[in-house]
């Protein structure tokens, strides 16, 4: 039975992470069941799923995932990538546990579209800026007007963090 090029390439990605974490050290990955409908015509849709990684140095990250992909290389692709507010608070950054900065992906499972990823990144990066602005202020370092403006006119298309709920996790 032919691998679906999806499969091969996340066990790519596994055996590039094994091979990188082996000269530094171990990782942890707990999987949540998957419930997963599957069509004679080969779409595989998901519930939520989630995935949480623990290195050996104590480094955390929960992603969320669900939607639905083809089992063929030409097959459409819908899914959903979430970096979960668990991980995110790690960051220092001000989201619920059951919300997230999620990652859209669509087109195939041949060529996935990750479009909404540069979106995700800049959200990140505006959240962490806006971090440092605070710790600033905090420590009674002035911070222009102008800056926080800025700041707050870039973070403003994105809503407020817990404006991204996750689906609930159905085990």
């Amino acid at each position: 039975m032919e691998q679906s090029p999806l499969v091969k390439d996340l066990l790519q990605a596994v055996q590039l992470a094994e091979s990188r974490l082996g000269r530094a050290g171990t990782m942890e990955a707990q999987l949540t069941p998957i419930q997963a409908h599957v069509t004679a015509g080969g779409l595989v849709t998901t519930q939520r799923w989630d995935l949480r990684l623990t290195t050996s140095a104590g480094r955390r990250v929960h992603l969320a995932s669900w939607g639905s992909g083809h089992l063929s290389e030409a097959g459409p692709l819908d899914m959903t990538v979430c970096v979960a507010g668990d991980t995110l608070q790690l960051l220092g950054l001000g989201f619920p546990a059951e919300s997230g900065i999620p990652v859209h992906m669509s087109g195939t499972a041949r060529w996935p579209n990750l479009s909404s990823a540069a979106r995700a990144s800049k959200l990140v990066a505006l959240l962490l800026l806006q971090q440092q602005a605070d710790k600033l202020h905090d420590r009674g370092i002035p911070v222009p007007a102008r800056m926080r403006r800025e700041l707050e006119e870039g973070l403003r298309p994105f809503g407020r963090p817990e404006a991204f709920r996750m689906p609930p996790l159905q085990l």
